[in-house]
């Protein structure tokens, strides 16, 4: 017969006539077992946020330890599982962490034991429904997790307090209690009933009753009185006797609040050449007297004004009109003789800059416009047309005329033939079809021969296509196409800010030269063997 284990702790019981010969090494582990049961105290370090202490059939394993002492320094609170949760365990635990430890083995209730906390604890080995039990109330100070069930609790500073019970039967009033299990019928048998006991509204109150329901006592809102949720205050409607309204110079009337009140501005006296400023009882202003001669006060018109004079008579100031600006009745402007940076504006006649006109938006020029320098914006409409006269020739000495006219096409002339075209469509004409580069060896440096290009060329693919926007019916073109060119010669290619790709086809020109004298080597070679056989 095989041998079996105990539910709990995992003790090895051998079946009848097994391990013979062989009992003292069974035995011997059971006594280990019994060892850390009763008598052995692990001590495990925590670190992350989970832990489980399993106890194992026939095997020395850690849930079997009757003490567990919880050290190390865990960043956030940690749950120990006890398992498997059909064993029925007790332990004494311990945590010496900064962290709280929730100790589980099902979801009938857990300990959650505090930081520097000691409880004894069993746990049920019920399955699933497993509860972790705490027996030690008492050896804890007051938290929810270790005492909330307690009778006899202790609080944070170490005073013992009862806590609630529960009893199968009311007690009697003769025991202490109220005999009954209800707040209505406990006043009754104490005699203190809510019927019995009445509370009335006094003077300025309404409400009250007897106590059997919620009562509410309200102050009454009486004549000139506002009562709001939590004050009393006197309305406005109510005059105050204690508020008077007093007249200051220059002024009579006022009083008590007692009826309505009127202050009057005193009358004002005469103001004479010898007169000064003063407040009266009753007065505080005064009239000019005629007297007073007007000839010795003057206005004067400063920088940018005429008129004035002295005030025997009525004077007028005027802005002067001077060179660019318009007076108006009510304004001053720039007239039409200014330039202004901002705006739309029709410049008449000729003008002359003596620096750089730098142009945002469109520029329209009915006649010839002659500048040392300028940056025009872009005209979607008209061209904008640069033009070369035998009377003005002396302001073109360093450039040529430029025409871009209303189909797209760009013409360079010099004199009044077009030298350089770039036509609509995107080809490229000249006078003598010659398109040169830079090739002065005083500008090169590095100089090397040029690496094999024969295969390479004989990789490229040349094909005959439209553009997507040529009609169907439109000549083909012969090219290459850019993405393959990328798989041989990725020096060829470039990418535009929007993603286009283009090939440097005047690049190709060398290396095609190169490719031609391999070829032509290839060529001198096979006439040689050719000549060598005959």
């Amino acid at each position: 017969m095989p041998s079996t284990f105990t539910t709990n702790t995992g003790i090895e019981k051998p079946g009848s006539g097994e391990q013979t010969g062989s009992w003292d090494v069974t035995a011997n582990l059971n006594y280990d077992v019994i060892d850390r049961a009763v008598n052995g105290a692990l001590s495990v370090t925590l670190s992350g946020t989970t832990l489980t202490l399993t106890t194992t059939n026939g095997v020395l394993s850690d849930g079997q330890y009757g003490t567990i002492l919880f050290t190390g320094s865990p960043a956030s609170p940690v749950t120990v599982t006890i398992a498997p949760n059909s064993a029925a365990k007790q332990y004494m635990f311990h945590n010496g962490t900064a962290q709280t430890v929730t100790i589980t083995q099902g979801s009938g209730g857990d300990l959650v034991l505090a930081a520097g906390r000691s409880a004894v604890a069993i746990c049920t080995g019920t399955g699933a429904g497993a509860q972790v039990r705490d027996i030690t109330a008492l050896m804890n100070t007051a938290t929810s997790a270790n005492t909330a069930n307690a009778v006899v609790q202790r609080d944070g500073t170490g005073a013992v307090a009862l806590g609630s019970l529960t009893l199968a039967t009311d007690l009697a009033v003769a025991q202490g209690g109220t005999g009954a299990s209800d707040a209505a019928t406990a006043r009754t048998n104490l005699g203190a009933a809510a019927s019995a006991t009445t509370i009335t509204a006094g003077d300025g109150l309404t409400g009250g009753g007897d106590l059997s329901a919620n009562r509410t006592l309200a102050v009454g809102a009486g004549d000139g009185i506002s009562v709001a949720a939590d004050s009393v205050a006197v309305d406005s409607s109510v005059v105050r006797t204690t508020r008077t309204i007093t007249a200051g110079n220059g002024m009579s009337g006022g009083g008590d609040l007692t009826a309505n009140r009127t202050l009057t501005l005193g009358t004002p006296s005469d103001l004479t050449a010898s007169s000064t400023s003063a407040v009266t009882a009753s007065s505080h202003t005064h009239a000019i007297d005629s007297t007073i001669a007007r000839s010795a006060v003057t206005i004067t018109a400063g920088n940018g004004l005429t008129g004035g004079g002295d005030l025997t008579t009525n004077r007028t100031l005027d802005i002067g009109a001077g060179d660019g600006i318009t007076v108006n009745a009510n304004d001053v402007a720039v007239n039409s003789t200014v330039v202004r940076t901002t705006g739309t504006q029709s410049i008449a006649g000729a003008k002359t800059f003596t620096d750089n006109i730098v142009c945002t938006d469109n520029l329209t020029v009915d006649t010839n416009f002659y500048v040392g320098d300028i940056d025009v914006g872009s005209n979607g409409t008209n061209g904008v047309r640069f033009q070369q006269l035998s009377t003005v020739t002396y302001l073109f000495t360093q450039c040529r005329a430029l025409e871009v006219d209303t189909t797209g096409i760009i013409n360079h002339y010099q004199g009044n033939v077009v030298k350089f075209r770039v036509q609509a469509a995107g080809n490229v004409v000249n006078a003598n079809n010659s398109y040169g580069a830079l090739s002065d060896l005083n500008l090169k440096k590095d100089i090397t021969p040029a690496n094999p290009q024969l295969a390479d060329m004989r990789k490229i693919e040349v094909v005959n296509y439209r553009f997507k926007d040529m009609p169907d019916d439109a000549p083909k073109h012969v090219g290459v196409i850019a993405q393959q060119m990328q798989t041989v010669k990725p020096g060829l290619v470039s990418r535009d800010e929007e993603g286009t790709l283009s090939v440097k086809y005047s690049v190709l020109v060398p290396l095609m030269l190169k490719a031609l004298q391999e070829l032509a080597d290839k060529v001198d070679e096979l006439e040689t063997r050719l000549n060598g056989a005959q």
